[in-house]
C-alpha cells in the first residue's frame, strides 16, 4: 500500500504527535476513507491539523490526498475481504474436491495480490540503491529467524553462488556476537523479520547499527522494531487465507534484490557462478 510506504520511509523523522497520528492512519485506512476529519480527530483523541501536518510530512500536498489513497485501497480489498468472509462461513465443514479447489484459489488469488501489490510499491530509486549497496559492500550479513530464517537461508543460497562475501548471523555453530565482531561501515546487514516479531532479530539488527553497519530492513508493518535501525527498509504485505503471514512477496522481493545484485557484480559473479557448478559436478552433487 502507498501509504504504508510512505510512513515508513518518514516515521522515524516524525515528532511524537505525528508518530501517534500516523499509527493511526495505518490502523484504521478504512475509517480514513469512510469518516470526516472531525471525526477521525474525535475518535484518535488527537487534533485535525495534526492529520494535515501528517500528510504534508509523508509527501502529500494535502489530507484529502491522504484519504483518497486510503478509499482506493479500500476499493481494492472489498472483494478480498467478501472472499475471506465466505471463506470463515464455510470454516470447519467437510471439505469436498470442489470445495478444497475453491481454497487453493481463493489462496492463491491473494498471495498474487500480495505480490502485485509489492511490486507496485516499490520504488526504483531505493531499490536500486539497495542493490548497489549489496554489490559494493565488504560484506553482507543476514539475520532473521523461524520462518523469516527460511527466507535467509533462500538468499544466502543465491547470493553465495555469486559471491563469498555473504553470512547468516549466529548459524552453522557460530554465534551472533562472533559474527558480528568484524562488522564496520564497510557492513551492510540485511534483516528480515515479520510478526510476530522476534527479540533475538532485533537484538541483531540494534547491534549491527550501532557499530557502524548499514542496515536494510524488510518487514511487514510501519510499527515494525527493526525499522527503528534500519537506514532502508521496505515494507512488504504477508496478506493470507492461513492462520500464518504468507511469505511469498518476500521471496520474490530477495530474488529480485539477487538478481540485481548479480548483475552489478558483472564478470566476478558469472566466474564464481561457473567455478561453484564446475566443483558441484566435480564432487558428485548433481544426479546426472
Amino acid at each position: 500500500m502507498e501509504l504504508v510506504q510512505r510512513v515508513s520511509r518518514k516515521f522515524a523523522d516524525l515528532s511524537p504527535q505525528l508518530q501517534l497520528a500516523a499509527r493511526f492512519v495505518i490502523d484504521h485506512p478504512d475509517e480514513i476513507a469512510t469518516h470526516s476529519l472531525r471525526q477521525i480527530a474525535k475518535q484518535s483523541g488527537l487534533s485535525a491539523p495534526t492529520y494535515s501536518r501528517l500528510a504534508r510530512a509523508i509527501g502529500y500536498d494535502e489530507y484529502e490526498a491522504l484519504r483518497d489513497t486510503c478509499r482506493e485501497s479500500l476499493k481494492q480489498t472489498q472483494l478480498t475481504l467478501a472472499e475471506r468472509a465466505a471463506l470463515v462461513q464455510t470454516s470447519g465443514e467437510p471439505m469436498s474436491s470442489s470445495a478444497r479447489g475453491s481454497f487453493a484459489a481463493r489462496h492463491a488469488a491473494t498471495v498474487a495480490s500480495s505480490i502485485n501489490a509489492m511490486v507496485a510499491n516499490l520504488d526504483p530509486d531505493a531499490l536500486a540503491d539497495v542493490a548497489d549497496r549489496l554489490a559494493a559492500a565488504q560484506s553482507v550479513r543476514l539475520a532473521g529467524s523461524q520462518s523469516s530464517g527460511a527466507m535467509v537461508d533462500y538468499i544466502h543460497h543465491i547470493a553465495s553462488l555469486a559471491s563469498a562475501n555473504w553470512s547468516i548471523v549466529g548459524r552453522n555453530g557460530s554465534s551472533a556476537s562472533s559474527d558480528l565482531a568484524d562488522v564496520n561501515g564497510e557492513t551492510v546487514l540485511l534483516s528480515i523479520s515479520v510478526s510476530p516479531y522476534l527479540r533475538r532479530t532485533l537484538q541483531i539488527t540494534e547491534t549491527a547499527a550501532a557499530v557502524g553497519a548499514t542496515v536494510v530492513a524488510i518487514t511487514d508493518d510501519v510499527r515494525s522494531p527493526i525499522l527503528r535501525f534500519s537506514h532502508h527498509s521496505f515494507i512488504v504485505p504477508t496478506d493470507s487465507l492461513q492462520f500464518f503471514p504468507s511469505h511469498v512477496s518476500i521471496l520474490t522481493l530477495l530474488e529480485i534484490l539477487g538478481g540485481m545484485v548479480v548483475r552489478r557484480l558483472g564478470h566476478q559473479a558469472n566466474s564464481r557462478i561457473d567455478r561453484v557448478e564446475q566443483l558441484s559436478r566435480a564432487v558428485g552433487d548433481y544426479v546426472e
